[in-house]
């Protein structure tokens, strides 16, 4: 008895593809999924930007909306959106971050094939005064339609902590943590040494590094 190798279909639906955090991960998790199984498309709501480059030089499906940063899509930009998700298919709409969070649960509910739609939430949630004033008109009314998606993925206990507090839904939280190759990152022992000699600490003080822009986010 034959059977037919039917393959899961996911679109990552992402504000941009400029280099950052969140866009790296992006990066590294389709360049590392089986594609024997999984065929990942990335759509960008603004521009392919560099990120977006290189997954395409990798044979990637991937499309841009060009909104304007920051902006909110225009109907024409909306209707482009509609258009490349129709065109795609997909089995799972994933969003990042909150405006691609957004823009996947609304286009998720226009389309009759009915894709799964999944949210990725990529920071901790410190004071929303901090924040401009859209995405905190949006963090806020994400809140209010958070039972929507199926799935909910925080990068931190933090921030899951911090999002249920101001109204996301628990039950569709999930914490799945950032992965890195760590044979990339093995220290070298000379440059080891000379930051402790340029530090003046001893052989047995531990250092604890934190590579990341010092904010209440990180």
């Amino acid at each position: 008895m034959s059977t037919v190798n039917t393959k899961v279909k996911v679109t990552h639906l992402i504000t941009d593809l400029e280099y950052g955090g969140a866009e790296n991960m992006l990066c590294k998790l389709v360049q590392n999924i089986p594609r024997k199984h999984i065929d990942c498309s990335i759509v960008s709501l603004t521009t392919i930007g560099p990120i977006g480059e290189i997954l395409r030089n990798e044979g990637l499906l991937v499309e841009s909306i060009g909104a304007m940063p920051g902006k909110i899509p225009t109907l024409r930009q909306t209707v482009r959106l509609f258009q490349v998700i129709y065109r795609i298919k997909p089995n799972i709409i994933q969003g990042w971050m909150y405006h691609g969070n957004l823009a996947a649960t609304m286009i998720g509910a226009l389309c009759t094939f009915r894709p799964r739609v999944v949210w990725n939430i990529r920071q901790s949630l410190g004071a929303l005064r901090n924040e401009r004033l859209l995405t905190r008109g949006i963090i806020r009314f994400s809140a209010l339609i958070s039972r929507l998606p199926h799935t909910i993925i925080y990068n931190s206990r933090e921030s899951i902590e911090k999002h249920e507090a101001i109204g996301f839904c628990r039950s569709r939280s999930c914490f799945v943590a950032n992965g890195f190759a760590l044979q990339e990152y093995s220290p070298e022992k000379a440059d080891t040494q000379m930051l402790r000699h340029e530090l003046d600490l001893d052989e047995d003080t531990c250092i604890v590094t934190h590579v990341a822009r010092y904010h209440s986010k990180k």
